[in-house]
């Protein structure tokens, strides 16, 4: 969970990355849990886990639109000041 947490907090440089591995171990933590080779009270530790990385990897492409969006942009500006 702290790991979802910190992909949302730092969403524009590494936090995709944390929450990608944040979204993998919310994951295999809940299949361990449906196995029952884990607590089932982390069940919700889990899932918060999961879809704070989700968030964070969703943030994180959103700014790498943003910023291929703005790179481009910039590249064209000197033609239309012409």
């Amino acid at each position: 969970m702290v790991l979802g947490i910190l992909s949302i907090v730092f969403c524009w440089c590494f936090g995709g990355i944390m929450g990608i591995i944040a979204w993998v171990l919310g994951n295999n933590e809940l299949a361990g849990i449906e196995a029952g080779r884990r607590d089932p009270g982390n069940l919700g530790t889990a899932k918060a886990g999961r879809i704070l990385g989700i968030i964070g990897t969703v943030l994180l492409g959103i700014n790498v639109i943003w910023l291929i969006l703005s790179f481009t942009g910039a590249l064209f500006i000197p033609f239309f000041d012409q």
